[in-house]
């Protein structure tokens, strides 16, 4: 029994996500002068969502990557940075237009430029669906008997929730 979403927030489920990590295992960055390659998205059921070009290009500040793609994404020049690792190599990072250094870019539906989760103001579905309640129920026996013992309906659903929640929790652990 999952929570109702409870905000309208945009979700970087909801989103095209732009993921360093993508490049760095492409082999974007081993030979970085001029990589060229392509990028898309499909729906779980196969359907295409989305497709980009891309090529990388050294300039005088660093290494960026030129995003071209179709209808409404305009071309951008996404700018990279690098950090060190303590254990040795180099970790790359995407420069969100706002300044951010950020591992993932997003595109909402009906935007042409990629941003990071504060451009867009965006949230995780799974945050939308979490109810603390339930979980500080779970936690105190005597709120959750109290809840379970309520008149009050949505006060007794969310403590039969909790009880479900509880009962799973150890049924899973033993």
């Amino acid at each position: 029994m999952r929570r109702e979403r409870w905000t309208n927030r945009l979700t970087v489920e909801d989103c095209l996500p732009l993921d360093v990590k993508s490049f760095r295992i492409a082999g974007t960055f081993a030979y970085p002068s001029g990589a060229t390659g392509s990028i898309w998205w499909t729906s779980p059921h196969g359907v295409e969502l989305g497709r980009v070009e891309y090529a990388t290009q050294n300039r005088a500040d660093g290494l960026a990557i030129r995003i071209r793609g179709q209808y409404p994404l305009d071309e951008c020049l996404i700018p990279l940075t690098t950090t060190r690792p303590h254990l040795g190599g180099s970790r790359f990072w995407f420069m969100c237009r706002c300044g951010r250094r950020v591992g993932r870019l997003y595109l909402p539906a009906g935007k042409s430029v990629f941003g990071c989760r504060a451009c867009y103001n965006l949230t995780y579905q799974s945050a939308q669906t979490h109810d603390k309640r339930r979980d500080a129920l779970v936690r105190d026996p005597v709120a959750l008997l109290a809840a379970m013992n309520s008149k009050n309906p949505r006060t007794f659903r969310l403590g039969s929730a909790a009880a479900i929640q509880l009962i799973e929790r150890t049924w899973k652990r033993g």
